[in-house]
Protein backbone atom coordinates (compact mmCIF):
# COMPACT_ATOMS: atom_id res chain seq x y z
CA UNK A 1 0.00 0.00 0.00
CA UNK A 2 1.59 3.29 -1.16
CA UNK A 3 1.89 6.37 0.67
CA UNK A 4 -0.14 8.55 -2.02
CA UNK A 5 -3.00 6.07 -1.62
CA UNK A 6 -3.19 6.46 2.23
CA UNK A 7 -2.91 10.10 2.59
CA UNK A 8 -6.80 10.93 2.41
CA UNK A 9 -7.09 8.21 5.05
CA UNK A 10 -4.51 9.00 7.13
CA UNK A 11 -5.82 12.65 7.00
CA UNK A 12 -8.93 11.46 8.21
CA UNK A 13 -7.14 9.54 11.28
CA UNK A 14 -5.48 12.41 12.20
CA UNK A 15 -8.63 15.06 12.24
CA UNK A 16 -9.85 11.85 14.78
CA UNK A 17 -7.00 12.18 16.95
CA UNK A 18 -7.13 15.72 17.68
CA UNK A 19 -11.08 15.40 18.40
CA UNK A 20 -10.14 12.54 20.98
CA UNK A 21 -7.46 14.13 22.37
CA UNK A 22 -10.12 17.26 23.34
CA UNK A 23 -12.77 15.05 24.35
CA UNK A 24 -10.16 12.70 26.70
CA UNK A 25 -9.33 15.74 28.08
CA UNK A 26 -12.42 16.98 28.71
CA UNK A 27 -13.77 13.42 30.24
CA UNK A 28 -10.74 12.84 33.07
CA UNK A 29 -11.11 16.40 33.74
CA UNK A 30 -14.70 16.50 34.06
CA UNK A 31 -17.26 14.16 36.03
CA UNK A 32 -18.02 12.45 33.06
CA UNK A 33 -14.54 10.42 33.81
CA UNK A 34 -16.08 9.55 36.94
CA UNK A 35 -19.19 7.75 35.70
CA UNK A 36 -17.62 4.32 36.21
CA UNK A 37 -18.62 5.11 40.16
CA UNK A 38 -22.15 5.23 39.68
CA UNK A 39 -23.49 2.23 41.23
CA UNK A 40 -25.86 -0.12 39.28
CA UNK A 41 -24.19 1.30 35.75
CA UNK A 42 -22.65 -1.54 33.29
CA UNK A 43 -19.38 0.65 34.19
CA UNK A 44 -19.29 0.15 37.62
CA UNK A 45 -19.91 -3.89 37.34
CA UNK A 46 -17.35 -3.89 34.59
CA UNK A 47 -14.76 -2.47 36.25
CA UNK A 48 -15.18 -4.78 39.33
CA UNK A 49 -15.51 -8.09 37.67
CA UNK A 50 -12.18 -7.28 35.48
CA UNK A 51 -9.79 -6.96 38.07
CA UNK A 52 -8.90 -10.04 38.38
CA UNK A 53 -7.46 -11.00 41.74
CA UNK A 54 -8.77 -8.33 43.68
CA UNK A 55 -11.99 -8.13 45.64
CA UNK A 56 -15.08 -8.20 43.57
CA UNK A 57 -13.68 -9.66 40.87
CA UNK A 58 -14.96 -12.73 38.91
CA UNK A 59 -13.03 -15.42 37.36
CA UNK A 60 -11.04 -14.48 34.70
CA UNK A 61 -12.40 -14.57 30.86
CA UNK A 62 -11.38 -14.72 27.40
CA UNK A 63 -12.96 -11.08 26.75
CA UNK A 64 -11.27 -8.01 24.77
CA UNK A 65 -12.15 -5.65 27.15
CA UNK A 66 -11.47 -7.11 30.18
CA UNK A 67 -8.69 -8.25 29.30
CA UNK A 68 -7.39 -5.14 28.64
CA UNK A 69 -8.82 -3.35 31.82
CA UNK A 70 -7.48 -6.08 33.85
CA UNK A 71 -3.93 -5.65 32.26
CA UNK A 72 -3.91 -1.90 32.96
CA UNK A 73 -5.17 -2.67 36.51
CA UNK A 74 -2.35 -4.16 37.22
CA UNK A 75 0.09 -1.74 36.51
CA UNK A 76 -1.98 1.38 37.69
CA UNK A 77 -4.38 -0.05 40.14
CA UNK A 78 -8.37 -0.15 39.93
CA UNK A 79 -9.11 3.27 39.87
CA UNK A 80 -5.87 4.63 38.54
CA UNK A 81 -7.05 2.64 35.19
CA UNK A 82 -9.57 3.80 34.06
CA UNK A 83 -8.13 7.00 32.11
CA UNK A 84 -5.36 4.35 30.68
CA UNK A 85 -8.39 2.56 29.12
CA UNK A 86 -10.16 5.49 27.84
CA UNK A 87 -7.40 6.74 25.81
CA UNK A 88 -6.74 3.34 24.34
CA UNK A 89 -10.20 3.44 23.23
CA UNK A 90 -9.82 6.71 21.78
CA UNK A 91 -6.41 5.92 19.91
CA UNK A 92 -8.90 2.59 18.43
CA UNK A 93 -11.35 5.36 17.62
CA UNK A 94 -8.71 7.18 15.51
CA UNK A 95 -7.35 4.22 14.06
CA UNK A 96 -11.16 3.45 13.20
CA UNK A 97 -11.61 6.44 11.23
CA UNK A 98 -8.55 5.53 9.29
CA UNK A 99 -10.18 1.95 8.32
CA UNK A 100 -13.68 3.50 7.26
CA UNK A 101 -11.58 6.09 5.30
CA UNK A 102 -9.83 3.47 3.41
CA UNK A 103 -12.87 0.79 3.13
CA UNK A 104 -14.91 3.60 1.48
CA UNK A 105 -11.57 3.79 -0.95
CA UNK A 106 -11.21 0.75 -1.77
CA UNK A 107 -15.08 -0.04 -2.62
CA UNK A 108 -16.04 2.93 -4.55
CA UNK A 109 -12.44 4.41 -5.78
CA UNK A 110 -13.39 7.51 -4.93
CA UNK A 111 -11.40 10.33 -3.36
CA UNK A 112 -14.85 12.05 -2.25
CA UNK A 113 -15.85 8.76 -0.89
CA UNK A 114 -13.02 7.97 1.09
CA UNK A 115 -13.06 11.78 2.71
CA UNK A 116 -16.88 11.92 3.60
CA UNK A 117 -16.39 8.19 5.40
CA UNK A 118 -13.44 8.92 7.47
CA UNK A 119 -14.45 12.29 8.68
CA UNK A 120 -17.94 11.70 9.62
CA UNK A 121 -16.54 8.72 11.31
CA UNK A 122 -14.26 11.05 13.02
CA UNK A 123 -16.45 13.07 14.29
CA UNK A 124 -19.77 10.95 14.59
CA UNK A 125 -20.86 11.98 18.52
CA UNK A 126 -21.70 9.20 19.97
CA UNK A 127 -18.71 7.11 18.91
CA UNK A 128 -16.90 9.78 20.98
CA UNK A 129 -18.97 9.55 24.24
CA UNK A 130 -18.48 5.98 23.96
CA UNK A 131 -14.98 5.79 23.62
CA UNK A 132 -14.40 7.77 26.91
CA UNK A 133 -16.71 5.48 29.05
CA UNK A 134 -16.02 2.05 30.36
CA UNK A 135 -17.74 0.74 28.22
CA UNK A 136 -16.68 -2.30 25.45
CA UNK A 137 -18.62 -1.01 22.21
CA UNK A 138 -15.86 1.53 21.13
CA UNK A 139 -13.38 -1.84 21.09
CA UNK A 140 -15.77 -3.92 19.67
CA UNK A 141 -16.80 -1.57 16.69
CA UNK A 142 -13.47 -0.88 15.99
CA UNK A 143 -12.18 -4.68 16.30
CA UNK A 144 -15.19 -5.66 13.69
CA UNK A 145 -14.27 -3.16 11.46
CA UNK A 146 -10.78 -3.88 11.24
CA UNK A 147 -12.16 -7.40 10.35
CA UNK A 148 -14.10 -5.72 7.71
CA UNK A 149 -11.30 -3.91 6.35
CA UNK A 150 -9.05 -6.99 6.17
CA UNK A 151 -11.31 -9.03 4.09
CA UNK A 152 -11.30 -5.89 1.87
CA UNK A 153 -7.55 -5.88 1.65
CA UNK A 154 -7.73 -9.46 0.35
CA UNK A 155 -9.11 -8.63 -2.55
CA UNK A 156 -6.72 -6.33 -3.92
CA UNK A 157 -3.58 -9.02 -2.83
CA UNK A 158 -2.31 -11.67 -4.95
CA UNK A 159 -1.59 -13.67 -2.22
CA UNK A 160 -4.69 -12.80 0.21
CA UNK A 161 -3.70 -15.95 2.73
CA UNK A 162 -2.13 -13.33 5.30
CA UNK A 163 -5.03 -10.81 5.59
CA UNK A 164 -7.82 -13.56 5.63
CA UNK A 165 -5.92 -15.29 8.44
CA UNK A 166 -5.82 -12.19 10.08
CA UNK A 167 -9.93 -11.27 9.33
CA UNK A 168 -10.26 -14.56 11.16
CA UNK A 169 -8.37 -14.14 13.97
CA UNK A 170 -9.66 -10.32 14.34
CA UNK A 171 -13.52 -11.37 14.10
CA UNK A 172 -12.86 -14.01 16.21
CA UNK A 173 -11.59 -12.70 19.25
CA UNK A 174 -13.76 -9.86 19.11
CA UNK A 175 -17.09 -12.16 18.70
CA UNK A 176 -15.22 -13.31 22.17
CA UNK A 177 -16.61 -10.57 23.37
CA UNK A 178 -19.88 -10.10 22.37
CA UNK A 179 -21.09 -12.75 20.53
CA UNK A 180 -23.17 -10.16 18.36
CA UNK A 181 -20.74 -10.35 15.67
CA UNK A 182 -20.90 -14.73 15.68
CA UNK A 183 -23.53 -14.48 12.58
CA UNK A 184 -20.33 -12.32 10.30
CA UNK A 185 -17.80 -14.93 11.96
CA UNK A 186 -19.76 -17.87 10.29
CA UNK A 187 -19.82 -15.80 6.93
CA UNK A 188 -16.51 -14.52 6.78
CA UNK A 189 -14.81 -17.22 5.15
CA UNK A 190 -17.47 -17.70 2.28
CA UNK A 191 -16.97 -13.71 1.89
CA UNK A 192 -13.46 -14.33 1.80
CA UNK A 193 -13.55 -17.20 -0.86
CA UNK A 194 -15.66 -14.59 -2.89
CA UNK A 195 -12.99 -11.91 -2.64
CA UNK A 196 -10.02 -13.29 -3.10
CA UNK A 197 -8.52 -14.07 -6.77
CA UNK A 198 -9.12 -16.63 -9.15
CA UNK A 199 -7.14 -19.73 -7.70
CA UNK A 200 -6.28 -18.67 -3.83
CA UNK A 201 -10.43 -18.27 -3.28
CA UNK A 202 -10.63 -22.10 -1.30
CA UNK A 203 -7.26 -21.58 0.20
CA UNK A 204 -8.74 -17.70 1.17
CA UNK A 205 -11.78 -19.22 2.98
CA UNK A 206 -9.94 -22.24 4.83
CA UNK A 207 -7.44 -19.72 6.10
CA UNK A 208 -10.24 -17.18 7.32
CA UNK A 209 -11.79 -20.32 8.67
CA UNK A 210 -8.66 -21.28 10.31
CA UNK A 211 -7.95 -18.15 12.17
CA UNK A 212 -11.64 -18.36 13.53
CA UNK A 213 -11.42 -21.57 14.87
CA UNK A 214 -7.64 -21.18 16.69
CA UNK A 215 -8.87 -17.85 18.64
CA UNK A 216 -11.98 -19.58 19.69
CA UNK A 217 -10.12 -22.43 20.24
CA UNK A 218 -7.66 -20.94 22.11
CA UNK A 219 -10.71 -18.87 23.74
CA UNK A 220 -11.88 -22.10 25.04
CA UNK A 221 -9.31 -23.50 26.63
CA UNK A 222 -8.66 -20.40 28.52
CA UNK A 223 -12.13 -20.08 30.17
CA UNK A 224 -12.15 -23.88 31.08
CA UNK A 225 -8.89 -23.27 32.99
CA UNK A 226 -9.98 -20.26 34.77
CA UNK A 227 -13.87 -20.17 34.78
CA UNK A 228 -14.67 -24.17 34.44
CA UNK A 229 -16.64 -23.52 31.05
CA UNK A 230 -15.51 -24.93 27.47
CA UNK A 231 -17.69 -22.08 26.01
CA UNK A 232 -15.49 -18.92 23.99
CA UNK A 233 -18.41 -16.88 24.89
CA UNK A 234 -21.14 -15.62 27.33
CA UNK A 235 -23.69 -18.12 27.94
CA UNK A 236 -26.24 -15.69 25.40
CA UNK A 237 -29.04 -18.48 24.11
CA UNK A 238 -30.28 -18.70 27.86
CA UNK A 239 -30.50 -14.92 28.70
CA UNK A 240 -31.93 -14.18 24.91
CA UNK A 241 -34.68 -16.40 25.95
CA UNK A 242 -35.14 -14.98 29.46
CA UNK A 243 -34.94 -11.18 27.83
CA UNK A 244 -37.59 -12.71 25.17
CA UNK A 245 -40.43 -14.87 27.57
CA UNK A 246 -40.47 -12.28 30.38
CA UNK A 247 -39.52 -15.23 32.34
CA UNK A 248 -35.86 -15.69 33.71
CA UNK A 249 -36.25 -19.60 34.75
CA UNK A 250 -37.94 -20.11 30.91
CA UNK A 251 -36.97 -23.39 29.79
CA UNK A 252 -34.83 -23.42 26.30
CA UNK A 253 -37.44 -25.19 23.92
CA UNK A 254 -38.38 -25.51 20.46
CA UNK A 255 -41.00 -23.21 21.12
CA UNK A 256 -39.22 -20.95 23.26
CA UNK A 257 -36.25 -20.35 20.50
CA UNK A 258 -38.97 -19.96 18.07
CA UNK A 259 -40.90 -17.07 19.84
CA UNK A 260 -37.32 -15.47 20.63
CA UNK A 261 -36.57 -15.27 17.24
CA UNK A 262 -39.84 -13.72 15.94
CA UNK A 263 -39.73 -11.36 18.57
CA UNK A 264 -35.82 -10.21 17.41
CA UNK A 265 -36.99 -9.94 14.16
CA UNK A 266 -40.13 -7.45 14.92
CA UNK A 267 -37.56 -5.31 16.51
CA UNK A 268 -35.16 -5.05 13.59
CA UNK A 269 -37.28 -1.73 11.81
CA UNK A 270 -36.22 -0.07 15.51
CA UNK A 271 -32.39 -0.80 14.42
CA UNK A 272 -33.14 2.13 11.94
CA UNK A 273 -35.01 4.85 13.86
CA UNK A 274 -33.70 8.06 13.65
CA UNK A 275 -34.23 8.33 17.73
CA UNK A 276 -31.83 6.13 20.17
CA UNK A 277 -32.86 4.20 22.95
CA UNK A 278 -30.19 4.82 26.14
CA UNK A 279 -29.43 3.06 28.57
CA UNK A 280 -26.05 3.58 30.43
CA UNK A 281 -25.36 6.58 28.65
CA UNK A 282 -27.79 8.93 26.97
CA UNK A 283 -26.14 10.85 24.00
CA UNK A 284 -29.23 13.55 24.41
CA UNK A 285 -28.21 14.22 27.94
CA UNK A 286 -24.58 14.56 27.13
CA UNK A 287 -24.86 17.14 24.25
CA UNK A 288 -26.91 18.97 27.45
CA UNK A 289 -23.48 19.11 29.29
CA UNK A 290 -21.59 19.73 26.80
CA UNK A 291 -23.02 22.13 23.91
CA UNK A 292 -20.01 21.73 21.77
CA UNK A 293 -21.53 18.01 20.98
CA UNK A 294 -24.30 19.55 19.69
CA UNK A 295 -22.36 20.71 16.88
CA UNK A 296 -21.17 16.92 15.94
CA UNK A 297 -23.51 14.62 13.89
CA UNK A 298 -25.66 11.88 15.77
CA UNK A 299 -28.07 9.51 15.07
CA UNK A 300 -30.64 12.15 14.16
CA UNK A 301 -28.56 12.81 10.89
CA UNK A 302 -26.74 9.49 10.20
CA UNK A 303 -29.09 7.19 10.54
CA UNK A 304 -31.90 8.51 8.24
CA UNK A 305 -28.70 9.12 5.53
CA UNK A 306 -27.71 4.77 6.26
CA UNK A 307 -30.69 4.14 5.64
CA UNK A 308 -31.24 5.88 2.49
CA UNK A 309 -28.23 5.06 1.58
CA UNK A 310 -29.01 1.11 1.94
CA UNK A 311 -31.97 1.42 -0.23
CA UNK A 312 -29.78 2.68 -2.96
CA UNK A 313 -27.50 0.22 -2.91
CA UNK A 314 -30.30 -2.06 -2.78
CA UNK A 315 -31.72 -1.16 -5.69
CA UNK A 316 -28.82 -0.23 -7.71
CA UNK A 317 -27.88 -3.53 -9.08
CA UNK A 318 -24.71 -2.50 -10.68
CA UNK A 319 -23.27 -1.65 -7.86
CA UNK A 320 -23.70 -4.66 -6.07
CA UNK A 321 -20.41 -5.99 -7.34
CA UNK A 322 -18.69 -3.22 -5.77
CA UNK A 323 -20.21 -2.81 -1.95
CA UNK A 324 -21.82 -6.74 -1.47
CA UNK A 325 -19.62 -6.96 1.58
CA UNK A 326 -20.90 -4.15 3.26
CA UNK A 327 -24.51 -5.78 2.85
CA UNK A 328 -23.01 -8.89 3.90
CA UNK A 329 -21.96 -7.42 7.29
CA UNK A 330 -25.57 -5.77 7.80
CA UNK A 331 -27.06 -8.57 7.34
CA UNK A 332 -25.24 -11.28 9.73
CA UNK A 333 -24.40 -8.04 12.59
CA UNK A 334 -28.58 -6.58 12.37
CA UNK A 335 -30.18 -10.15 13.76
CA UNK A 336 -28.12 -10.55 16.93
CA UNK A 337 -28.70 -6.63 17.87
CA UNK A 338 -32.43 -7.26 18.22
CA UNK A 339 -31.90 -9.75 21.73
CA UNK A 340 -33.15 -7.41 23.79
CA UNK A 341 -34.66 -3.63 22.83
CA UNK A 342 -31.90 -2.17 20.69
CA UNK A 343 -30.41 0.23 22.15
CA UNK A 344 -27.86 3.34 21.33
CA UNK A 345 -25.19 1.19 22.25
CA UNK A 346 -25.93 -1.77 20.44
CA UNK A 347 -26.38 -0.77 17.18
CA UNK A 348 -23.54 1.17 17.21
CA UNK A 349 -21.79 -1.73 15.25
CA UNK A 350 -24.12 -0.85 12.76
CA UNK A 351 -23.05 2.84 11.71
CA UNK A 352 -19.69 2.44 10.47
CA UNK A 353 -21.30 0.54 7.83
CA UNK A 354 -23.61 2.86 7.13
CA UNK A 355 -21.25 5.48 7.07
CA UNK A 356 -19.44 4.07 4.44
CA UNK A 357 -22.48 3.44 2.32
CA UNK A 358 -23.22 6.51 2.79
CA UNK A 359 -19.85 7.79 1.26
CA UNK A 360 -20.92 5.68 -1.78
CA UNK A 361 -24.02 7.65 -2.11
CA UNK A 362 -22.50 11.12 -2.29
CA UNK A 363 -19.52 10.11 -4.22
CA UNK A 364 -21.60 8.50 -7.20
CA UNK A 365 -25.12 10.82 -6.81
CA UNK A 366 -24.07 13.96 -5.66
CA UNK A 367 -21.23 15.08 -8.29
CA UNK A 368 -23.21 16.44 -11.85
CA UNK A 369 -22.82 13.59 -14.07
CA UNK A 370 -21.19 15.63 -16.94
CA UNK A 371 -21.32 13.13 -19.08
CA UNK A 372 -24.88 11.91 -19.37
CA UNK A 373 -27.99 13.32 -19.00
CA UNK A 374 -29.92 9.95 -16.91
CA UNK A 375 -33.85 10.21 -16.93
CA UNK A 376 -35.63 9.19 -14.03
CA UNK A 377 -35.57 5.56 -14.58
CA UNK A 378 -31.82 5.80 -14.37
CA UNK A 379 -32.16 7.49 -10.92
CA UNK A 380 -34.77 5.48 -9.31
CA UNK A 381 -32.83 4.00 -6.73
CA UNK A 382 -31.31 7.21 -5.83
CA UNK A 383 -35.21 8.51 -5.65
CA UNK A 384 -36.17 5.88 -3.72
CA UNK A 385 -33.16 6.04 -1.53
CA UNK A 386 -33.94 9.99 -0.87
CA UNK A 387 -37.87 9.32 -0.51
CA UNK A 388 -36.91 7.02 2.44
CA UNK A 389 -34.58 9.18 4.17
CA UNK A 390 -36.54 12.58 3.77
CA UNK A 391 -39.46 9.90 5.46
CA UNK A 392 -37.34 8.76 8.76
CA UNK A 393 -36.10 12.82 8.77
CA UNK A 394 -39.51 14.25 9.23
CA UNK A 395 -42.23 11.90 9.54
CA UNK A 396 -40.44 9.84 12.48
CA UNK A 397 -42.32 11.11 15.40
CA UNK A 398 -39.20 12.88 18.25
CA UNK A 399 -39.55 10.72 21.27
CA UNK A 400 -41.48 12.78 24.43
CA UNK A 401 -38.64 13.39 26.37
CA UNK A 402 -35.20 12.66 25.16
CA UNK A 403 -34.07 13.64 29.10
CA UNK A 404 -34.60 11.01 31.70
CA UNK A 405 -34.60 11.38 35.94
CA UNK A 406 -31.88 8.32 36.05
CA UNK A 407 -29.72 10.50 33.69
CA UNK A 408 -29.69 12.64 35.94
CA UNK A 409 -29.28 11.15 38.98
CA UNK A 410 -26.64 9.36 37.50
CA UNK A 411 -24.59 12.68 36.43
CA UNK A 412 -25.14 13.51 39.96
CA UNK A 413 -23.14 10.84 41.80
CA UNK A 414 -20.39 11.68 39.09
CA UNK A 415 -20.42 14.98 40.07
CA UNK A 416 -20.35 13.91 43.53
CA UNK A 417 -17.26 11.39 43.22
CA UNK A 418 -15.84 14.57 40.92
CA UNK A 419 -16.27 16.78 44.03
CA UNK A 420 -18.63 19.32 42.12
CA UNK A 421 -20.73 19.43 44.98
CA UNK A 422 -22.93 22.42 43.57
CA UNK A 423 -23.49 20.42 40.16
CA UNK A 424 -24.56 17.26 42.32
CA UNK A 425 -26.99 19.11 43.97
CA UNK A 426 -28.79 20.61 41.01
CA UNK A 427 -28.64 17.26 39.64
CA UNK A 428 -30.59 15.07 42.07
CA UNK A 429 -32.89 18.16 42.37
CA UNK A 430 -33.47 17.68 38.83
CA UNK A 431 -34.07 14.10 38.59
CA UNK A 432 -35.93 14.41 41.94
CA UNK A 433 -38.62 16.84 40.62
CA UNK A 434 -38.08 15.79 36.96
CA UNK A 435 -39.46 12.35 38.71
CA UNK A 436 -42.73 13.87 38.95
CA UNK A 437 -40.94 13.87 43.14
CA UNK A 438 -41.45 9.69 42.88
CA UNK A 439 -37.86 8.98 42.83
CA UNK A 440 -36.62 7.21 46.01
CA UNK A 441 -33.42 7.23 44.84
CA UNK A 442 -33.02 10.84 43.96
CA UNK A 443 -34.27 12.26 47.32
CA UNK A 444 -32.42 9.78 49.45
CA UNK A 445 -29.40 11.45 46.97
CA UNK A 446 -30.04 14.41 47.63
CA UNK A 447 -30.84 14.58 51.03
CA UNK A 448 -27.86 12.99 51.96
CA UNK A 449 -25.88 15.55 50.59
CA UNK A 450 -27.66 18.56 51.88
CA UNK A 451 -26.91 16.36 55.24
CA UNK A 452 -23.18 16.97 54.50
CA UNK A 453 -23.43 20.37 53.72
CA UNK A 454 -25.45 20.83 56.66
CA UNK A 455 -28.70 22.64 54.80
CA UNK A 456 -31.15 21.50 57.17
CA UNK A 457 -34.07 23.97 55.23
CA UNK A 458 -33.36 22.55 52.06
CA UNK A 459 -34.16 19.17 53.41
CA UNK A 460 -37.08 19.62 54.76
CA UNK A 461 -37.98 21.66 51.75
CA UNK A 462 -37.69 18.68 49.28
CA UNK A 463 -39.56 16.53 52.04
CA UNK A 464 -42.68 18.97 52.03
CA UNK A 465 -42.87 18.52 48.49
CA UNK A 466 -42.83 14.81 48.41
CA UNK A 467 -44.98 14.97 50.80
CA UNK A 468 -47.48 16.91 49.21
CA UNK A 469 -46.79 15.08 46.03
CA UNK A 470 -48.06 11.26 47.56
CA UNK A 471 -45.84 9.16 45.32
CA UNK A 472 -42.62 9.12 47.41
CA UNK A 473 -42.38 5.98 49.57
CA UNK A 474 -44.11 6.77 52.99
CA UNK A 475 -41.46 5.37 55.28
CA UNK A 476 -38.29 7.35 53.56
CA UNK A 477 -40.45 10.32 53.85
CA UNK A 478 -41.41 9.71 57.43
CA UNK A 479 -37.64 8.43 58.73
CA UNK A 480 -36.19 11.81 57.03
CA UNK A 481 -38.79 14.28 58.06
CA UNK A 482 -38.05 13.20 62.07
CA UNK A 483 -34.28 13.04 61.10
CA UNK A 484 -34.49 16.92 59.64
CA UNK A 485 -36.23 17.31 62.82
CA UNK A 486 -33.64 16.06 65.03
CA UNK A 487 -30.17 17.43 63.17
CA UNK A 488 -31.94 21.07 62.70
CA UNK A 489 -32.48 21.26 66.44
CA UNK A 490 -35.67 19.88 67.47
CA UNK A 491 -35.43 16.70 69.16
CA UNK A 492 -39.17 17.09 70.74
CA UNK A 493 -40.75 17.76 67.31
CA UNK A 494 -38.46 14.59 65.78
CA UNK A 495 -40.00 12.26 68.93
CA UNK A 496 -43.24 13.12 68.18
CA UNK A 497 -43.23 11.94 64.21
CA UNK A 498 -41.35 8.71 65.49
CA UNK A 499 -44.29 8.00 67.54
CA UNK A 500 -46.38 7.51 64.53
CA UNK A 501 -45.16 5.52 62.12
CA UNK A 502 -46.95 5.17 58.39
CA UNK A 503 -49.39 2.69 58.23
CA UNK A 504 -46.81 0.39 55.63
CA UNK A 505 -43.28 0.74 57.09
CA UNK A 506 -40.64 -1.70 55.23
CA UNK A 507 -38.05 -3.39 57.78
CA UNK A 508 -35.48 -1.35 56.68
CA UNK A 509 -37.35 1.73 57.45
CA UNK A 510 -38.40 0.39 61.19
CA UNK A 511 -34.62 -0.47 61.73
CA UNK A 512 -33.72 2.75 60.56
CA UNK A 513 -36.40 4.77 62.99
CA UNK A 514 -35.02 2.00 65.98
CA UNK A 515 -31.51 3.76 65.68
CA UNK A 516 -32.45 7.18 65.26
CA UNK A 517 -34.74 6.46 68.32
CA UNK A 518 -31.30 6.19 70.11
CA UNK A 519 -29.80 9.59 69.07
CA UNK A 520 -32.76 11.26 70.80
CA UNK A 521 -31.83 13.20 73.83
CA UNK A 522 -33.67 12.47 77.11
CA UNK A 523 -36.91 13.64 76.76
CA UNK A 524 -38.02 16.98 79.61
CA UNK A 525 -40.35 16.36 81.93
CA UNK A 526 -43.44 18.16 81.49
CA UNK A 527 -44.50 21.56 83.19
CA UNK A 528 -47.35 23.99 83.00
CA UNK A 529 -48.29 26.36 80.65
CA UNK A 530 -47.97 29.18 83.17
CA UNK A 531 -44.65 28.22 84.15
CA UNK A 532 -43.39 27.50 80.54
CA UNK A 533 -44.41 31.32 79.94
CA UNK A 534 -43.36 32.51 82.88
CA UNK A 535 -47.01 33.79 84.17
CA UNK A 536 -47.27 33.38 87.95
CA UNK A 537 -50.40 32.08 89.68
CA UNK A 538 -52.67 34.49 91.55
Amino acid sequence: MSAKTMKLPLLCGGFALLLRCGVWLTAVSTPLGKMHCVPGLDMETLLKVSCWGQPGATAPLFVPHRMLIAALAWFFGAAGCVPWVLLLQCLCGALGAVLAADCARRLWRKDFATLIAGLTFAAYGPFLLYEVSLLQEALLLNGYLLSFWLLLVLRDREKPLLPAVLAGLSIGFFTCGRPAGVLFAFALPFAAAAQAPAGRKCASGFAAACGIAGIWAAAAVFNRVFSDTWSPFFHVLPYAVAVNTGDPAAAITTGSVCASLLRMLARLPLLFSPWEYPENLNWYFFQEQFPSWKCLPGPGLIVPLGTGALVWFAASRKRWKQGWPVLIVLLTLAPLLTVREPIGRYRLLLIPYLLILIAGWAAFCIPADAETRRDWRSRFPEILGGIVMLTLLLAVPVPRSCLRASDFLSWGIACENDGNWKAAETAYLTAWQGSGFASNDALIRLLWLEQERGNFSAMDEALEEGIRAGKADPGMLWYFKAKTALLSGAPETARELLKEPPASLSPDWQNAAEELRLCLPAAKKKTSVLRRTGVQAQ
